[in-house]
């Protein structure tokens, strides 16, 4: 997947863990999460991204394309009770801090169960991957709370296949001096999984925003932040300053381990750092110095030494471009790709963070051998103020 667009600027004029499965389903996932305070009440909505194996996941055994957008909660509560488990794609729980300095856990199935909803974004049936995005609230209970999602197991990897995960977000609900509001956490954008080649070096970039206009800085995920899950070789995340991607770049080198279809999974946490000085809660918070808040991503990494893969050719804009777009217009963009030889490109599949109602043109023939193009157009309206990642990626007959 190539983020064509960085991002969209819109002006208004967890500890039970338990799978039926052994061999694994989970391509990894993002979390993240926007505060509202309702009559003095802190209300975290959260955002669950998820990746399974197509047909394993909450989608159900008969997932395909035409899914997209279908509502999963009937098909996730058939698995589950098929399961006899409510755990079967996941156990979600906080953590917090007792007065005496003491980590303690709240358990929040059953909040979760009450209140989500959740739906299909992205289907591939070649490449066979499904990709849900789940939304539910949590009344909080304490000033900071570590929310995670963990479950069992991760699809077969190099390094094991009874691997768990552990996907959290760090929620701090202190209002903060300059919006005069609550802090919102980091928004991220990941495939459902990635495929690299082996014996070279391939940078994945992740598009990254912050609702409060903060600036996001990722690294790897380390101690409790990544759980159990072993960190692979060869990685190395680039510490831009003020980037709205992150980059991450993984050496697939044979002397590392690596081999033809292995399998890694890469932990990125998230974190915000206010640009300007000003008061967090109760005290004051200096430019760039201490971390509003937190939260994770991991996504799965197939490694091949032979792949050949379709690309983004001119005249389409350059990845991580931005727009400016107003209320009551109409953004569009054309989008032109080549095959690799000896396939045919089969579509393109569009992607966003908010669920953007984003419309596709069929595939159109260029001129050029073996290159088709789309047209991109989007209706932004008043609710849609604020930041947008939308990303696009091209899809040949190999998946």
């Amino acid at each position: 997947m190539a983020c064509i667009i960085r991002y969209i600027t819109i002006a208004s004029i967890f500890i039970h863990i338990s799978v039926e499965e052994k061999d694994g389903t989970f391509n990894g996932g993002s979390i993240s999460y926007k505060l509202e305070e309702i009559a003095g009440r802190k209300i975290a909505h959260v955002e669950l991204i998820t990746g399974w194996t197509l047909g394993k996941g909450p989608c159900g055994d008969a997932c395909k394309s035409t899914s997209v957008n279908l509502i999963t909660n009937d098909q996730r509560d058939t698995k589950e009770k098929a399961a006899d488990s409510i755990y079967c794609f996941g156990n979600f729980s906080s953590d917090y801090k007792e007065p005496d300095g003491q980590t303690s856990e709240r358990h929040l199935n059953h909040i979760v169960h009450q209140n989500y909803t959740e739906i299909v974004i992205a289907v591939s049936e070649n490449a066979m991957w499904e990709q849900e995005l789940m939304t539910f609230s949590i009344l909080m209970e304490h000033e900071e709370e570590d929310i995670m999602f963990k479950g069992s197991y991760w699809r077969p990897l190099m390094y094991g296949s009874d691997l768990q995960w552990q996907i959290q977000s760090k929620v701090v609900s202190k209002s903060r001096s300059d919006t005069k509001g609550l802090n919102n956490c980091p928004q991220v954008v990941t495939k459902p999984f990635y495929r690299v080649k082996l014996d070279q070096s391939t940078t994945i970039r992740i598009p990254m925003i912050d609702p409060d206009n903060d600036i996001v800085r990722c690294d790897l995920s380390q101690f409790a932040e990544v759980g159990t899950l072993p960190v692979p070789e060869g990685l190395h995340v680039h510490k831009e300053f003020q980037s709205s991607v992150c980059k991450v770049t993984i050496n697939t080198s044979k002397s590392l381990n690596y081999s033809d279809n292995t399998w890694v999974v890469i932990p990125i946490t998230f974190r915000d750092y206010n640009k300007m000085k000003i008061v967090f809660g109760d005290k004051e918070n200096p430019p760039v110095k201490y971390s509003l808040s937190s939260t994770g991503a991991q996504f799965a990494v197939q490694v091949l030494e032979h792949l050949e893969t379709p690309e983004f050719v001119s005249p389409t804009i350059k990845g991580d471009h931005m727009f400016i777009v107003y209320v009551g217009t109409i953004w569009n963009t054309d989008v032109y790709a080549r095959a690799s030889e000896n396939t045919t490109i089969e579509r393109f599949i569009q992607s966003g963070r908010n669920r953007e109602k984003v419309t596709l043109s069929s595939l159109r023939n260029d001129t050029r051998e073996r290159v088709v193009y789309t047209s991109m157009s989007w209706e932004p309206t008043v609710e849609d103020k604020g930041q947008h990642v939308l990303c696009i990626r091209v899809v040949d007959i190999t998946g």
